[in-house]
């Protein structure tokens, strides 16, 4: 019950992104440029497919229905159709491939290497609050 909870309020959330912040690619701005990357690396699609962009008024007004980034992509970055973004199919984009369910595959299928990376930060974390008490210990015997 309790991660079914946790997944609907990360998916709301990462819609709640979508629709308000995602414009148009020329822009550049932070939150459109990483949901770009995050949609060309892992082959998909929004939150969970293309209905995802229908909430968002700026991309609603335009003529697309997905952005680039949900296309098929040649090498050079561009769709390999010219009608991907105005006509997508499952041969010319991943519309109908969310990316939620695409990055827990790639977190269970890299869990290890996630797990590591927790426990690496977890020992920094506990090594620098002991390096502060050191600090503090000696600042107050230095004055003294």
């Amino acid at each position: 019950m309790l991660k079914l909870k946790a997944e609907q309020e990360t998916k709301n959330i990462l819609k709640s992104t979508l629709a308000k912040y995602y414009t148009h690619s020329e822009n550049g701005d932070a939150i459109t440029l990483a949901w770009d990357s995050l949609q060309t690396s892992l082959h998909c699609c929004g939150v969970d497919n293309y209905t995802d962009y229908q909430s968002n008024e700026a991309w609603a007004r335009g003529d697309k229905i997905i952005p680039e980034s949900c296309c098929v992509l040649d090498d050079s970055k561009k769709p390999l159709t010219s009608g991907c973004t105005t006509s997508p199919s499952d041969v010319n984009s991943y519309y109908m491939k969310g990316c939620y369910k695409a990055v827990m595959n790639w977190v269970m299928t890299h869990l290890n290497v996630v797990i590591g990376v927790a426990i690496g930060f977890g020992l920094i974390e506990i090594l620098g609050i002991f390096l502060s008490f050191c600090l503090a210990k000696s600042i107050n015997g230095y004055h003294k």
